[in-house]
């Protein structure tokens, strides 16, 4: 498993959408001892945010809420220049 989301790059080039699965699968119980499946949201998240950055089209996951939240703030921290930022801050925090 840890090989296929390495290559995810390889199967991009064969001209097909890639889809990755990676949520709580038992990979991530032989690298990081988590026997319990609802315990792997976390590494299952990490999983796919690796899966996405280096091309996967789609994502399967079980724990919709913490993929959402993760990867709307990563878009914020990607697209949202300092002075919106800075402004957001004063409004919410300063009055």
């Amino acid at each position: 498993n840890i090989a296929l989301l390495q290559n995810i790059h390889i199967f991009k080039k064969l001209g097909f959408p890639v889809l990755v699965g990676a949520s709580r699968k038992s990979f991530i119980d032989k690298f990081l001892n988590i026997p319990n499946p609802k315990d792997r949201d976390i590494p299952s998240v990490a999983s796919h945010y690796h899966a996405v950055k280096n091309g996967a089209d789609i994502i399967r996951v079980h724990d919709i809420k913490a993929h959402k939240e993760f990867f709307s703030m990563l878009e914020i921290l990607n697209t949202q220049s300092l002075s919106s930022i800075d402004s957001h801050y004063l409004r919410k925090n300063v009055g």
